[in-house]
């Protein structure tokens, strides 16, 4: 299926997945006794606030290499095998050491949580590997959030990695051209001053993968959507940056970031500082990966 507003240009491409794209995924359900101490963590508040969820899952694609997804065990899925649990799905196995050292890491540093440690040793990691077609075939519901691991075996079959052509993926399962940045330039002769101006622009081609089932949930559909992401020149408006960490350069991060503001010495205002929201950065380096760039 071919989704397009003129004749000629191609914007979004819909087929159907089979299990030689997918593959195999592994899933980690956790325990009944999982939910209620991840309900007692303490919770940020406000609209800006990075839940807790999003540091953890960062931290974890940046240790392990792998596109994790931890679905919210406040709100698990109602049907399918992993009913009533949380489940953590990635596409290649974890060791359980650098699991539970990256959860003991992760939930120490929670403002407000005393530096207590609960569960690291409540998490469960006996693999049951499934085909991922499978697991994906219950509906998603509550948040649960199947597109990455999948996004990622449908997008890699796309993109013909299979066939021996890297390509490069963000922790959310986009395909992006993070080697090949478009560059947009405009020159003009300033009136004033009669010198040449020039100014430049950057932008980063990407195709955005959804992965859903198909109607009665028995094949599973990819979309893919070609899109492109400004490249901004400065820290302005920003909320998110893309980074590389060369431990596991294969997995591109999204990670939230806040910059600190002062007046330079000519009167206009200049970043003064640039740090990663939450305790990702910290908890990556603590695991003994090194530090985020």
């Amino acid at each position: 299926m071919v989704s397009s507003g003129e004749p000629r240009r191609l914007f979004t491409l819909s087929f159907a997945l089979d299990d030689r794209l997918l593959g195999t995924v592994h899933v980690y359900p956790q325990d009944e006794a999982f939910a209620p101490a991840w309900r007692r963590l303490p919770r940020p508040r406000g609209k800006d606030a990075v839940q807790p969820i999003a540091s953890l899952q960062t931290a974890a694609r940046a240790v392990t290499g792998e596109r994790l997804v931890f679905t919210n065990p406040d709100r698990p899925a109602r049907t399918g095998r992993c009913a009533g649990r949380s489940v953590i799905v990635t596409p290649g196995a974890l060791d359980g050491a650098v699991m539970r050292t990256l959860m003991r890491e992760w939930e120490t540093r929670l403002d407000g949580h005393e530096g207590r440690d609960t569960l690291s040793v409540l998490l469960l990691l006996s693999d049951e590997g499934a085909p991922a077609a499978q697991f994906a075939a219950a509906p998603r519901r509550h948040g649960t959030d199947h597109r990455s691991p999948l996004g990622v075996q449908g997008g890699r079959g796309a993109a013909g990695e299979h066939a021996g052509r890297p390509s490069h993926l963000d922790s959310e399962g986009d395909l992006l051209a993070w080697q090949a940045p478009l560059v947009h330039e405009r020159t003009w002769i300033d009136e004033e001053s009669g010198k040449r101006r020039r100014i430049a622009g950057y932008a980063m081609e990407r195709i955005h993968i959804e992965v859903e089932p198909a109607p009665g949930g028995k094949t599973l559909i990819a979309h893919l959507s070609a899109r492109i992401s400004r490249v901004a020149t400065h820290y302005k408006g920003i909320r998110n940056v893309l980074l590389c960490h060369p431990v596991n350069p294969d997995i591109i991060l999204k990670a939230p970031i806040t910059t600190r503001w002062e007046k330079g010495p000519d009167g206009i205002m200049q970043p003064r500082g640039v740090r990663y929201r939450g305790a990702t950065a910290q908890i990556v380096e603590a695991c003994g990966v090194g530090r985020l760039p």
